[in-house]
């Protein structure tokens, strides 16, 4: 379940490194958005260059560090490129594009068993005995967030996301009454958020 890192308490939500600071990626859904944002914006060094030949270089540079930051799944799509491919000044761009259309395949299914875990009203991403309530309430907006990042397409009304707040967060009935009547009776997740 390793779309679930950096959403149960006490983990850490970001990708592991490389030696030379390139972001480790196994080709997971989840993991997707943080490491395109992550080569891309190390892209902007050799894009700074106006010596072509020092451009190329570290560009070369930057895609073997890319790929050495690669694992798993994630590192097959790279082998599958072709050499020229890979010696291409647009090689990172399309690496992006291949690891777009590889994840695709696995995006429903992900977010499908990201949502089961997250209305269960028991389980790692309830609030966990001794956990404060802010740790709690961030990681359930993380975790709509995350949602949301590995398929767009599925929406839950905030309505739902908050009473799902509401119905794992370990509070009584006569706790939960009293968030209600603090809120009027809210349905917006922020606000029922920061009264818990």
């Amino acid at each position: 379940m390793a779309f679930l890192e950096g959403l149960t308490w006490g983990s850490q939500e970001s990708l592991g490194e490389t030696r030379a600071g390139m972001p480790l990626y196994s080709g997971t859904a989840h993991g997707l958005s943080e490491w395109k944002f992550k080569v891309r914006n190390r892209c902007r060094v050799p894009a700074a260059h106006q010596d072509p030949e020092q451009k190329a270089v570290k560009l070369s540079t930057l895609v073997t560090q890319v790929i050495e930051g690669l694992t798993d799944d994630a590192l097959k799509v790279a082998m599958d490129m072709s050499e020229a491919e890979i010696s291409h000044p647009v090689a990172i761009d399309t690496l992006i594009a291949k690891m777009d259309e590889h994840v695709a395949q696995f995006k429903k299914v992900e977010a499908r068993e990201l949502y089961k875990l997250g209305s269960k009203t028991s389980g790692p991403l309830c609030r966990q005995h001794g956990e404060p309530m802010r740790s709690y309430t961030t990681r359930r907006a993380r975790w709509y967030r995350r949602l949301r990042l590995v398929d767009s397409e599925i929406t839950v009304s905030e309505t739902i996301v908050t009473e799902q707040l509401l119905d794992c967060a370990m509070l009584s009935e006569d706790q939960k009454l009293s968030v209600r009547t603090v809120t009027a009776d809210s349905n917006e997740f922020e606000v029922v958020a920061n009264s818990m």
